[in-house]
């Protein structure tokens, strides 16, 4: 069994999780390489130019990177820059682990600053790809290679043609999709499950065609639904294609939507999502709030109306005088320039969490605070992910005085603490194991998977 999605995104991981941890196994296809793919994950692209198997080597740290004699290489933690003296001649971006400041594409300038191509590195520090711009800015061309630096595979962008060199000869596709399937000729599922009605859903129907008449896939639909249902989901309802019988919408909200219409219902059904729960909520007065500036929404009014309730703050980075100024108040913490160790021990100390600081989200905070469980409030100009923000926790900024008021019931009374979690749940489309057999059934295994994480 495949699930195959076009991209690595916070829907695809949940859906992954929830899928894992349900009992199902089944090999995750990612049609987009990005060269940071987890271990149990594949691509068309990685399958082709790795073979059978990947090399067992160490992301590239920014400082590698070949350059010609004299230039210089500058980074940050965000960053980096590649300088011919004063004239700048790249960009470095990093793969999301900023300390480690690993690479994960470096683009070359031209000396009117335009970008002309983008090198494309894995987590084995491999360049395995690269980009090639128009003088428009526009991405035209990519190149695939494999170890020794072969080219294997070519993508135009502008046309979506693809030629694949394998065992010595070249392989013409018109079209991702039908690169996609041959791909999956390799894998030959007995069942595909898909969350996308683009490319995933035309390899999935082609396949079907060409291989043979599939009936039990699984489409999960992880959008809105607006006036009508999109013109390739009546294709599945109309025509049957890509041998679909069950549409698993992953949202309430949507899925009332679709409740609403006059179309075949007899294959929807609602099936939100699973998440994994680091502890259980203690119920305790400790709020946690990470940040990266001193900008933090009724900080003040918070901390004098709730005495009862000690405030932890946590920043990367050391604090400015303005924000250090707020130990002044007794039920106040901060911890600038936060240890790794600190923030573990944080995350199990505190049962709320506060996503009031404006700027950046700090380390996917808000999703973190929800696996641990705790009770999250936020204002509407400072929340960062308001999926896991339950109804009724979320607040205008002159609407302190009810936020401070109802985490002053939350942490006095259990029952209201319990209550509020539960919204909060519900508010995230939380569901059981139980509800994915129940809806899904069950499906003959084809491939192993090892359970994932948010």
């Amino acid at each position: 069994m495949v699930l195959l999605v076009e991209r690595l995104l916070e829907d695809d991981l949940r859906l992954i999780y929830s899928l894992s941890v349900s009992g199902y196994q089944f090999q995750t296809v990612v049609i987009d390489y990005d060269g940071f793919l987890m271990d149990y994950m594949i691509s068309p692209y990685s399958y082709f130019i790795y073979g059978e198997e990947e090399p067992e080597e160490n992301p590239l740290y920014f400082n590698r990177i070949a350059v010609p004699e004299y230039w210089e290489i500058q980074g940050t933690g965000s960053g980096g820059e590649i300088y011919d003296f004063d004239d700048l001649r790249g960009r470095i971006f990093f793969c999301g682990t900023e300390k480690k400041r690993y690479v994960r594409t470096v683009e070359w300038l031209d000396g009117n600053r335009r970008v002309c191509s983008c090198d494309h590195y894995d987590k084995f520090g491999r360049r395995f790809a690269q980009t090639s711009f128009d003088r428009s800015q526009k991405p035209v061309h990519r190149t695939f290679y494999d170890g020794s630096g072969a080219e294997v595979i070519t993508e135009n962008l502008l046309t979506g043609d693809i030629i694949l060199t394998e065992n010595g000869k070249n392989r013409f596709f018109c079209s991702r999709e039908e690169f996609v399937v041959h791909f999956l000729r390799q894998l030959e599922p007995d069942y595909i499950l898909y969350n996308s009605l683009s490319v995933p859903f035309l390899a999935a129907a082609r396949y079907c065609r060409q291989v043979k008449q599939l009936r039990h896939n699984i489409l999960f639909w992880q959008e809105p639904v607006g006036e009508d249902i999109p013109g390739n989901m009546k294709m599945i309802l109309n025509r049957d294609m890509a041998g679909t019988d069950l549409i698993a919408v992953q949202s309430k909200k949507a899925f009332q939507r679709i409740r609403e219409l006059e179309i075949d219902q007899s294959r929807f059904s609602y099936l939100g999502y699973i998440y994994p729960e680091a502890r259980q909520n203690q119920g305790s007065a400790n709020a946690l709030i990470f940040t990266n500036s001193d900008q933090i929404e009724r900080l003040e009014e918070l901390v004098l109306q709730l005495p009862e309730i000690r405030f932890h703050i946590g920043a990367l980075t050391e604090m400015s005088p303005k924000l250090m100024n707020m130990q002044k108040f007794p039920n106040v913490r901060l911890f600038p320039a936060i240890s790794e160790e600190q923030i573990r021990d944080l995350w199990q100390k505190c049962d709320i969490y506060l996503d009031i600081n404006h700027g950046n989200e700090v380390q996917t905070a808000v999703q973190t605070a929800f696996i641990q469980q705790d009770l999250i409030f936020a204002f509407e100009n400072t929340a960062h992910n308001r999926r896991y923000v339950g109804d009724g926790h979320l607040f205008s900024p002159d609407q302190y005085t009810e936020m401070a008021e109802k985490l002053r019931m939350a942490v006095s009374d259990p029952a209201v603490m319990e209550r509020e979690l539960g919204l909060q749940q519900d508010h995230a489309e939380s569901v059981t194991p139980e509800a994915y057999r129940t809806v899904i059934g069950s499906r003959e295994v084809s491939d192993g998977q090892e359970e994932s994480s948010l």
